[in-house]
């Protein structure tokens, strides 16, 4: 079995790729970018497949951050949460073509303006919807406002040198925003749990070790609370980030919807020297990290001339 070094800097996954902390993620500077432009048609999607699923209201005027406001009383019978069921909602958006040719454009975009180097990007991207109160995913020993599912992706098998995008919808502050720790502070805390971690090559379900390393310790638990704090970022403003840094989402305690899009990208010299062991890794969702599954087929730059499959 393959054990830290002594720095615990790398080991292998259980999956076959190795965990390097020590690989920096080109994050663009500033790491914030303006794609305000997308935003309105983004909304605008979102909008029109929540009422056409029957999720909101038909007096909904389309505000994200109101959202709560509108949500169909009958919807909370749906996988526990109205939460839940929009999630659901949302996630079949990603699938459908308008919403991929808008996705393609912003990705295309991104990549152009702020990411040099051929990318690849994730296929199916993701919008977080989190409503105001207690909510269907929330831990037991998460306090009230305190974070929950705290991680950083390097653990779960995707590659050093990844780049985290998140792309806020809403003007979401405190609770409802993305907490997101320092790149020092993650990397540190990286290399202590892989060292502590042997077994990790095997563990069937890294989030479970993680969240038990965490929670072991008052102290440890809260500096990662001291750490981690919300990201306030303005709606259409991207926030690109290192696959090491730790991020997660508290209750949502705030008086507004939050909702927000979130994917990945990878240098295509990185994803083609991994592509082999990656074929046979597997994100938590069961998916392959590789081109024609996880990733698309289609480069990041050359997105805005592609047809979505």
């Amino acid at each position: 079995m393959p054990v830290p070094t002594p720095s615990g800097q790398q080991v292998s996954s259980r999956q076959g790729v190795p965990i390097d902390t020590r690989l920096a993620a080109r994050v663009p500077w500033p790491p914030i970018v303006d794609m305000v432009s997308h935003v309105e048609p983004l909304t605008r999607l979102i909008r029109d497949a929540l009422l056409n699923a029957g999720a909101v209201r038909s007096d909904w005027g389309g505000d994200l951050s109101r959202l709560h406001s509108f949500v169909e009383a009958g919807d909370r019978s749906h996988a526990g949460s109205s939460e839940s069921y929009l999630n659901a909602v949302l996630r079949a958006l990603t699938r459908q073509w308008d919403f991929q040719r808008q996705y393609h454009a912003l990705v295309a975009e991104l990549a152009v303006r702020a990411v040099p180097g051929e990318h690849v990007f994730q296929a199916l991207p993701r919008l977080r919807c989190m409503l105001p109160g207690p909510s269907a995913s929330a831990r037991p020993e998460a306090e009230r406002g305190k974070l929950r599912a705290i991680h950083a992706d390097l653990l779960w098998g995707h590659p050093a040198g990844q780049l985290n995008v998140w792309l806020p919808l809403t003007d979401s502050q405190g609770t409802a925003a993305l907490h997101l720790g320092s790149l020092a502070f993650s990397v540190e805390l990286l290399q202590d749990f892989l060292a502590s971690h042997p077994e990790l090559a095997v563990a069937h379900d890294p989030r479970a070790l993680f969240a038990n390393y965490l929670t072991s310790s008052e102290v440890r638990l809260a500096q990662v609370h001291m750490d981690c704090r919300p990201s306030h970022t303005q709606p259409g403003f991207a926030r690109v980030f290192d696959v090491r840094q730790l991020y997660g989402t508290a209750e949502n305690l705030e008086e507004a919807t939050s909702v927000g899009l979130e994917f990945r990208l990878v240098p295509l010299e990185i994803h083609d020297r991994m592509a082999g062991r990656a074929a046979d890794t597997l994100t938590p969702a069961g998916e392959r990290l590789v081109r024609g599954a996880f990733y698309s087929d289609t480069l990041a730059r050359q997105a805005t001339t592609s047809t979505p499959s």
